[in-house]
């Protein structure tokens, strides 16, 4: 199914087959870094950078769910890579699911992944595109704030905290940053999905109407 997407913002799968017990498949290959390493060393994004490389993440989530029902599952930093150009590539498949084939259950996927989770993936409700829309703007919160939006001193303090929503405001730890930034992202936060971007593309439209500058130094 992967493979079948050719979008400029998704790695590309050239091949997929067996090799004795081994099986392997064929991808393009990214050098990085990914945007945890940039928020590692960094802490934050430029935030008319953040904009533009969650503009391009939108555009590949909504190309995986229009063309193949395809939603991602496991939208986080770690898998989010810039290429030589500095472009964002969508990587890690691995928990996706395209809506009518069989279910995958991975026993504890959401460990490694809870701070990116949405309420009703904590929940374990039936998802749609909008649980990737809400990953999505956890990522831009980061990405602007250094911080996510929501934490816990354990995991049932934490998935308390997610599925009751009301994370503060990006401008809490970040009193500069641009009013309809802000408002964006706390749409692709809302506790009720019905309430989200109906789709990734409408979240990327809006993204890309702010043209943001550099701060000025």
């Amino acid at each position: 199914i992967i493979a079948g997407l050719n979008h400029p913002n998704i790695v590309q799968i050239y091949d997929a087959g067996q090799q004795g017990k081994l099986l392997y498949f064929v991808m393009e290959y990214i050098q990085g870094p990914t945007l945890s390493n940039l928020l590692h060393l960094d802490g934050t994004i430029p935030q008319h950078i953040a904009v533009e490389y969650a503009a391009q993440i939108a555009e590949a989530l909504d190309a995986a769910y229009r063309e193949r029902d395809v939603i991602h599952r496991d939208i986080k930093p770690e898998n989010l890579m810039l290429n030589r150009w500095g472009k964002i590539k969508v990587m890690d498949f691995g928990l996706a699911r395209a809506i009518g084939y069989q279910k995958i259950t991975v026993a504890k996927t959401l460990v490694g992944s809870i701070y990116y989770a949405s309420p009703e993936q904590v929940w374990g409700e039936n998802l749609d595109n909008r649980s990737d829309i809400y990953a999505l703007g956890v990522v831009l919160y980061e990405m602007v704030t250094g911080q996510r939006p929501f934490t816990g001193r354990s995991m049932p303090e934490l998935t308390q905290a997610i599925v009751h929503g009301n994370p503060p405001p990006p401008s809490t730890h970040i009193p500069t940053i641009s009013y309809d930034v802000e408002k964006i992202i706390m749409q692709a936060l809302s506790l009720d999905r019905e309430e989200r971007y109906p789709d990734a593309n409408s979240m990327a439209l809006e993204l890309r109407a702010l043209h943001l500058k550099p701060a000025s130094p």
